[in-house]
Protein backbone atom coordinates (compact mmCIF):
# COMPACT_ATOMS: atom_id res chain seq x y z
CA UNK A 1 0.00 0.00 0.00
CA UNK A 2 2.55 2.02 0.67
CA UNK A 3 5.43 1.74 -1.92
CA UNK A 4 6.73 5.31 -2.96
CA UNK A 5 9.00 7.39 -0.70
CA UNK A 6 10.26 10.90 -2.02
CA UNK A 7 14.34 10.60 -1.99
CA UNK A 8 13.95 13.71 -0.11
CA UNK A 9 12.37 12.55 2.96
CA UNK A 10 14.06 9.22 3.14
CA UNK A 11 16.66 10.13 5.74
CA UNK A 12 13.58 11.69 7.83
CA UNK A 13 11.59 8.55 7.18
CA UNK A 14 13.99 5.88 7.56
CA UNK A 15 14.72 6.92 11.23
CA UNK A 16 11.21 6.78 12.79
CA UNK A 17 9.57 3.48 13.88
CA UNK A 18 6.07 2.72 12.06
CA UNK A 19 3.31 3.10 14.67
CA UNK A 20 -0.15 4.69 14.07
CA UNK A 21 -1.71 7.75 16.23
CA UNK A 22 -5.29 9.40 16.26
CA UNK A 23 -3.54 12.48 15.07
CA UNK A 24 -6.50 14.98 14.81
CA UNK A 25 -4.87 17.27 12.10
CA UNK A 26 -1.91 16.67 9.10
CA UNK A 27 -1.95 20.25 7.77
CA UNK A 28 -0.32 23.29 10.11
CA UNK A 29 -2.37 26.34 8.49
CA UNK A 30 -5.80 24.20 7.61
CA UNK A 31 -7.88 22.67 9.75
CA UNK A 32 -9.91 19.34 9.67
CA UNK A 33 -13.20 18.05 10.71
CA UNK A 34 -11.68 15.47 13.58
CA UNK A 35 -12.26 16.40 17.21
CA UNK A 36 -10.95 14.87 20.20
CA UNK A 37 -12.90 12.20 21.36
CA UNK A 38 -14.72 12.77 24.98
CA UNK A 39 -11.99 13.29 28.13
CA UNK A 40 -9.12 13.38 25.62
CA UNK A 41 -6.54 16.16 26.02
CA UNK A 42 -3.75 17.43 23.68
CA UNK A 43 -1.41 19.83 24.27
CA UNK A 44 -0.01 21.89 21.39
CA UNK A 45 2.63 24.38 20.55
CA UNK A 46 2.71 26.20 17.66
CA UNK A 47 5.65 28.48 15.66
CA UNK A 48 4.95 30.79 12.76
CA UNK A 49 7.97 32.74 11.90
CA UNK A 50 7.62 35.55 9.63
CA UNK A 51 9.68 37.80 7.22
CA UNK A 52 9.92 40.04 4.41
CA UNK A 53 8.65 42.93 3.82
CA UNK A 54 9.04 46.20 1.47
CA UNK A 55 11.17 46.91 4.72
CA UNK A 56 12.95 45.04 7.38
CA UNK A 57 10.98 42.97 9.59
CA UNK A 58 11.00 39.63 11.27
CA UNK A 59 7.92 38.14 13.42
CA UNK A 60 7.93 35.17 15.21
CA UNK A 61 4.43 33.85 16.74
CA UNK A 62 3.99 31.50 19.70
CA UNK A 63 1.13 29.88 20.51
CA UNK A 64 0.72 27.13 23.51
CA UNK A 65 -2.86 25.35 23.05
CA UNK A 66 -4.64 23.19 25.40
CA UNK A 67 -7.43 21.28 23.54
CA UNK A 68 -10.14 19.18 25.17
CA UNK A 69 -12.85 16.48 24.13
CA UNK A 70 -16.33 17.03 25.52
CA UNK A 71 -17.95 14.59 24.13
CA UNK A 72 -20.91 14.92 21.54
CA UNK A 73 -18.45 15.51 18.69
CA UNK A 74 -17.36 19.18 20.76
CA UNK A 75 -14.08 19.88 21.34
CA UNK A 76 -12.42 23.42 22.77
CA UNK A 77 -8.60 24.99 23.57
CA UNK A 78 -7.34 27.64 25.02
CA UNK A 79 -4.38 29.47 24.10
CA UNK A 80 -1.59 31.58 25.34
CA UNK A 81 -0.42 33.33 22.51
CA UNK A 82 2.98 35.36 22.32
CA UNK A 83 4.26 37.83 19.59
CA UNK A 84 7.89 38.97 18.85
CA UNK A 85 8.42 40.86 16.21
CA UNK A 86 11.56 43.44 14.55
CA UNK A 87 11.27 46.21 12.32
CA UNK A 88 12.61 48.95 10.39
CA UNK A 89 11.94 52.54 11.45
CA UNK A 90 12.50 55.64 9.84
CA UNK A 91 12.52 59.18 11.93
CA UNK A 92 12.93 61.96 10.26
CA UNK A 93 15.82 59.87 7.60
CA UNK A 94 17.41 58.32 10.79
CA UNK A 95 16.57 54.58 10.27
CA UNK A 96 16.43 51.89 13.23
CA UNK A 97 15.70 48.63 14.30
CA UNK A 98 12.38 48.62 16.93
CA UNK A 99 10.92 45.54 18.57
CA UNK A 100 7.33 44.84 19.98
CA UNK A 101 5.73 42.23 22.25
CA UNK A 102 2.05 41.44 22.33
CA UNK A 103 0.55 38.91 24.77
CA UNK A 104 -2.96 37.87 24.50
CA UNK A 105 -5.46 34.68 25.33
CA UNK A 106 -7.66 32.98 23.53
CA UNK A 107 -10.80 30.14 23.60
CA UNK A 108 -11.80 27.78 20.71
CA UNK A 109 -15.08 26.30 20.45
CA UNK A 110 -15.43 22.83 17.29
CA UNK A 111 -18.32 21.25 16.87
CA UNK A 112 -18.22 18.15 14.03
CA UNK A 113 -21.25 17.64 12.28
CA UNK A 114 -19.88 15.02 9.62
CA UNK A 115 -17.04 12.43 9.18
CA UNK A 116 -14.76 12.62 6.06
CA UNK A 117 -14.44 8.80 5.83
CA UNK A 118 -17.72 7.17 6.81
CA UNK A 119 -19.78 10.66 5.42
CA UNK A 120 -19.50 11.90 2.01
CA UNK A 121 -17.90 15.25 3.47
CA UNK A 122 -16.48 15.46 7.00
CA UNK A 123 -18.10 18.80 8.17
CA UNK A 124 -17.44 21.08 11.23
CA UNK A 125 -18.06 24.86 12.12
CA UNK A 126 -15.28 26.54 14.35
CA UNK A 127 -15.39 29.69 16.19
CA UNK A 128 -12.42 31.56 18.25
CA UNK A 129 -12.06 34.65 20.11
CA UNK A 130 -9.11 36.42 21.39
CA UNK A 131 -8.65 39.40 23.90
CA UNK A 132 -5.43 41.19 24.35
CA UNK A 133 -3.83 44.42 25.60
CA UNK A 134 -4.80 46.57 22.69
CA UNK A 135 -6.59 44.51 20.01
CA UNK A 136 -9.92 42.20 20.37
CA UNK A 137 -10.48 39.36 17.35
CA UNK A 138 -13.60 37.19 16.51
CA UNK A 139 -12.74 34.38 14.22
CA UNK A 140 -15.14 32.16 12.26
CA UNK A 141 -14.41 28.84 9.92
CA UNK A 142 -16.62 26.72 7.73
CA UNK A 143 -14.50 23.53 7.52
CA UNK A 144 -14.53 20.62 4.93
CA UNK A 145 -12.69 17.53 4.33
CA UNK A 146 -12.37 14.28 2.96
CA UNK A 147 -10.22 11.03 2.73
CA UNK A 148 -9.79 8.45 0.22
CA UNK A 149 -7.80 6.43 0.79
CA UNK A 150 -3.47 7.48 0.92
CA UNK A 151 -5.05 10.90 0.07
CA UNK A 152 -6.60 13.64 2.72
CA UNK A 153 -7.93 16.95 1.31
CA UNK A 154 -9.39 19.91 3.57
CA UNK A 155 -10.72 23.09 2.80
CA UNK A 156 -11.28 25.94 5.03
CA UNK A 157 -13.55 29.40 4.87
CA UNK A 158 -12.51 31.98 7.52
CA UNK A 159 -14.26 35.36 8.37
CA UNK A 160 -12.02 37.59 10.90
CA UNK A 161 -13.03 40.25 12.84
CA UNK A 162 -10.48 42.81 14.59
CA UNK A 163 -10.70 45.86 17.01
CA UNK A 164 -7.24 47.36 17.52
CA UNK A 165 -6.85 50.62 19.52
CA UNK A 166 -5.67 53.43 17.87
CA UNK A 167 -4.86 57.21 18.40
CA UNK A 168 -5.95 59.48 15.37
CA UNK A 169 -5.95 63.08 15.57
CA UNK A 170 -5.16 62.79 19.46
CA UNK A 171 -8.23 61.49 19.77
CA UNK A 172 -8.57 57.72 21.01
CA UNK A 173 -10.67 55.21 18.82
CA UNK A 174 -10.64 51.86 17.73
CA UNK A 175 -9.50 50.52 14.22
CA UNK A 176 -12.00 48.00 12.80
CA UNK A 177 -10.46 45.31 10.02
CA UNK A 178 -12.14 42.30 7.97
CA UNK A 179 -10.33 39.20 6.93
CA UNK A 180 -11.84 36.87 4.53
CA UNK A 181 -9.77 34.17 4.18
CA UNK A 182 -9.44 31.09 2.08
CA UNK A 183 -7.71 27.63 2.83
CA UNK A 184 -6.79 24.60 0.53
CA UNK A 185 -4.83 21.72 1.73
CA UNK A 186 -3.95 18.16 0.31
CA UNK A 187 -1.94 15.45 1.77
CA UNK A 188 -0.83 11.85 0.79
CA UNK A 189 0.48 9.03 3.18
CA UNK A 190 3.63 7.93 2.19
CA UNK A 191 3.99 5.64 5.26
CA UNK A 192 1.95 4.71 8.20
CA UNK A 193 3.45 7.63 10.67
CA UNK A 194 4.52 10.31 7.29
CA UNK A 195 2.55 11.91 4.93
CA UNK A 196 4.10 14.92 2.53
CA UNK A 197 1.39 17.96 2.26
CA UNK A 198 0.88 21.37 0.11
CA UNK A 199 -1.08 24.22 1.11
CA UNK A 200 -2.65 27.06 -0.76
CA UNK A 201 -4.14 30.00 1.54
CA UNK A 202 -5.89 33.23 -0.55
CA UNK A 203 -5.85 36.00 2.49
CA UNK A 204 -7.93 38.89 1.88
CA UNK A 205 -7.86 42.38 3.99
CA UNK A 206 -10.51 44.88 4.25
CA UNK A 207 -10.71 48.08 5.27
CA UNK A 208 -13.87 49.14 6.76
CA UNK A 209 -15.94 47.61 3.94
CA UNK A 210 -12.78 48.31 0.64
CA UNK A 211 -10.36 45.54 -0.30
CA UNK A 212 -7.04 46.69 1.03
CA UNK A 213 -4.96 43.97 0.56
CA UNK A 214 -5.27 40.09 -1.45
CA UNK A 215 -2.43 37.40 -1.81
CA UNK A 216 -1.67 34.38 -2.59
CA UNK A 217 0.31 31.98 -0.56
CA UNK A 218 0.85 28.16 -1.25
CA UNK A 219 4.01 25.52 -0.26
CA UNK A 220 4.99 22.15 0.92
CA UNK A 221 5.29 20.81 4.21
CA UNK A 222 5.58 16.89 6.08
CA UNK A 223 2.92 15.45 9.08
CA UNK A 224 4.92 12.68 11.24
CA UNK A 225 3.02 10.64 14.06
CA UNK A 226 4.08 8.14 16.66
CA UNK A 227 1.96 7.20 19.34
CA UNK A 228 0.38 9.96 21.05
CA UNK A 229 3.50 12.33 19.77
CA UNK A 230 2.93 14.55 15.96
CA UNK A 231 4.77 17.36 14.35
CA UNK A 232 3.71 19.13 11.37
CA UNK A 233 6.04 21.89 9.65
CA UNK A 234 5.41 23.47 6.40
CA UNK A 235 7.19 26.20 4.47
CA UNK A 236 4.78 29.26 2.79
CA UNK A 237 6.08 31.80 0.38
CA UNK A 238 3.69 34.57 -1.02
CA UNK A 239 3.33 33.42 -5.20
CA UNK A 240 1.16 36.36 -5.96
CA UNK A 241 -0.42 39.56 -5.12
CA UNK A 242 -3.85 40.50 -6.46
CA UNK A 243 -4.48 43.67 -4.98
CA UNK A 244 -1.64 46.07 -3.20
CA UNK A 245 1.36 44.87 -4.53
CA UNK A 246 4.70 46.58 -3.99
CA UNK A 247 7.55 44.33 -5.23
CA UNK A 248 7.84 41.98 -7.82
CA UNK A 249 4.22 41.31 -8.12
CA UNK A 250 4.11 40.51 -4.42
CA UNK A 251 2.29 42.67 -1.55
CA UNK A 252 4.72 43.30 1.01
CA UNK A 253 2.75 45.71 2.82
CA UNK A 254 0.20 44.15 4.30
CA UNK A 255 2.28 40.52 4.02
CA UNK A 256 5.11 39.07 4.48
CA UNK A 257 7.51 37.17 1.33
CA UNK A 258 7.53 33.98 3.83
CA UNK A 259 6.19 31.83 6.33
CA UNK A 260 7.06 29.04 7.83
CA UNK A 261 4.95 26.81 10.62
CA UNK A 262 5.96 24.33 13.13
CA UNK A 263 3.68 22.58 15.32
CA UNK A 264 4.03 19.62 17.63
CA UNK A 265 1.76 18.08 20.32
CA UNK A 266 1.43 15.44 22.56
CA UNK A 267 -2.24 13.62 23.60
CA UNK A 268 -2.58 12.27 26.81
Amino acid sequence: MFKKIFVLFAPLILSFSYSVSAQDRLFTYTQQSNVLENGQKELEISNTFRTGKSIFYNRLDNRTEFEVGLGKNVQTAFYLNFTSMSFEENNSGVKSISSEHELSFANEWKYKISDPVANPLGFALYGEYTIGAKEYDAEFKIILDKKIKDITMAFNLVGEIEYEAKIDKNEFGWNKNKKVELYYSLAYQLTKNFHLTFEAINRNLFDTEDLQGSALFAGLGFSYVKNSFWVNFTVLPQITSFKGATNNNLNLKDYEKLETRLIFSYEF
